[in-house]
């Protein structure tokens, strides 16, 4: 079984790649070329689906383990600024 770092790091790669290929599949045309051609749409569409299935596997650990600390430190900033 892969570490948790190997697993969020597939995961990571994950996301990147198929942010490459939809970016990949409308280089070079505009929008009206891209509106009109369902392929690349559709294309486009299920890389983007694939995004938040991909990133919902690193949910967990972003609530946490990464939300307590940006937390302390806007309530920090909070009480600096005499707004708490």
């Amino acid at each position: 079984m892969p570490s948790e770092r190997e697993a969020i790091r597939r995961w990571l790669r994950d996301i990147e790649h198929h942010i490459g290929m939809a970016k990949g599949f409308v280089a070079g045309i505009g929008y009206d070329s891209f509106r009109d051609d369902n392929l690349r749409l559709y294309a486009v569409t299920r890389c983007l689906e694939i995004l938040p299935e991909a990133s919902r596997r690193r949910v967990w650990c972003t609530l946490t383990i990464s939300l307590p600390p940006l937390r302390s430190v806007v309530e920090a900033e909070l009480v600096a600024l005499g707004a708490a």
